[in-house]
């Protein structure tokens, strides 16, 4: 393979990433990995098997929502869902299960720990913040008034 042939073939899987990134935020991952044969592939695919590239694409696209009165951080989906909740004053984070950790669960082939531990480093890195993470879904969301 040539110089050329090279190039065009990473510019190809770039734009196949990028591609399906786009898909995950307007879709959803469940529907995107449809196209794709399964999260498995959509998380090599679109994410490199990073699981903290998945997190930072949340980061970069989807709504953080502060909640003056309770003091907490919400991140939410272009839909309104709730993704996470971080909760400063007990240094937790609720992650949604549905939304979020079944995806690095999953797509990434994560167990339960070291679901913990992803986004424990993500948030110590990406806030320099120390939180414990505990997973949650919609009905306690609902609970929660939010």
């Amino acid at each position: 393979m040539n110089l050329q042939e090279q190039i065009r073939k990473v510019l190809l899987q770039e734009s196949l990433k990028q591609s399906l990134k786009d898909q995950v935020k307007e879709f959803g991952y469940e529907e995107t990995a449809k196209y794709v044969d399964g999260l498995e592939n959509l998380a090599k695919l679109a994410f490199d098997n990073d699981p903290f590239e998945y997190l930072n694409t949340i980061k970069e696209t989807f709504n953080f929502v502060q909640n003056d009165i309770k003091g907490w951080t919400l991140i939410k989906d272009n839909n309104g869902n709730t993704l996470m909740i971080c909760i400063p004053s007990i240094q937790s984070v609720f992650v949604n299960n549905y939304l979020v950790w079944k995806f690095l669960w999953d797509g990434f082939d994560l167990n339960y720990e070291d679901v913990q531990d992803v986004i424990t480093k993500w948030f110590e890195d990406e806030y320099n913040t120390s939180v414990t993470v505990s997973r949650g879904n919609s009905a306690q969301t609902q609970f929660w008034g939010i």
